[in-house]
């Protein structure tokens, strides 16, 4: 039975050259026969032409960029899709997007944490520097469900746009950094690395990346879409769909609709405290 999968980045697909497209024949050489990908990034122009790790380190314009992930996933329930694969290791407003749709929502960082729980028994995580390390932390005491993991940077640092145009063919060495960081990892007793970000991890399965370090390396892509077709057929066969009586409670129509009412408001007019008071 076909099975529609709504893939969600929070890259500017549309502007990182063959990224979209590498990510189109990883996703074939991965999946089901009769499972469709279809990919989603953030909407163009979100990160005013700078790489989005850059733009994404300031909390403010984080939480404006990522919150459009609630309407993407809202969106691909409307149109039919059996699931969601949220493929970004922030995981953003996982939770909130769980209350608001039926289908499941999956996240790449807590699925490839699980999965690496049941292959290593302290698996590490690369990010994109040394100074991305704490934010990496933070993002994954979320996900982690208490497993301990290392964290480590490339060095040197590398943004998304570096690593795009290797993937377009430039001469880099993000790879030979990768290696250094999954032996440091390696060192600190890590054994099963995880590329900590999409197109590092792009870049490593193009180039044939299996082993760094004398570890083996996850691919976090092809976990979050074996776990989100898993997902799917569990619903198919046994009605397991995503549960609203706890942390994930979903408003009623009426109050869902009001929400969405209030959120499309024009931008608050400039302050008067007769007003505000209720005075005027």
């Amino acid at each position: 039975m076909a099975l529609r999968i709504w893939h969600q980045s929070m890259a500017p697909l549309g502007e990182f050259g063959s990224y979209a497209a590498c990510l189109e024949k990883h996703a074939a050489a991965v999946i089901d026969e009769g499972t469709e990908v279809v990919l989603h990034g953030a909407a163009p122009g979100s990160y005013a032409g700078r790489p989005p790790a850059t733009v994404l380190a300031h909390s403010y314009a984080r939480l404006v960029i990522t919150q459009q992930v609630i309407g993407q996933v809202r969106q691909a329930e409307r149109e039919g899709y059996d699931a969601v694969a949220l493929a970004t290791f922030g995981a953003p407003f996982l939770t909130e997007c769980r209350s608001l749709v039926d289908i499941p929502v999956v996240s790449m960082a807590q699925v490839a944490l699980l999965t690496a729980g049941n292959l290593a028994t302290r698996p590490a995580v690369v990010a994109l520097s040394a100074g991305a390390v704490p934010r990496m932390r933070a993002l994954l005491r979320g996900v982690s469900l208490g497993a301990e993991i290392v964290v480590v940077g490339l060095r040197p640092a590398v943004t998304e746009v570096e690593i795009i145009a290797a993937l377009d063919g430039a001469d880099d060495g993000v790879a030979a950094s990768f290696e250094q960081a999954a032996g440091e990892a390696a060192a600190a007793g890590a054994d099963l690395v995880i590329p900590g970000e999409g197109a590092l991890n792009e870049l490593l399965y193009q180039r044939g990346v299996r082993q760094a370090g004398g570890l083996g390396v996850l691919d976090p892509f092809a976990v979050v879409l074996a776990w989100t077709e898993m997902l799917v057929m569990l619903r198919r066969r046994t009605g397991l769909s995503t549960s609203h009586a706890g942390g994930y409670s979903r408003p009623d129509d009426d109050l869902l609709a009001a929400l969405d009412r209030a959120d499309s408001r024009p931008e608050v007019p400039a302050s008067d405290p007769a007003r505000d008071r209720g005075t005027k």
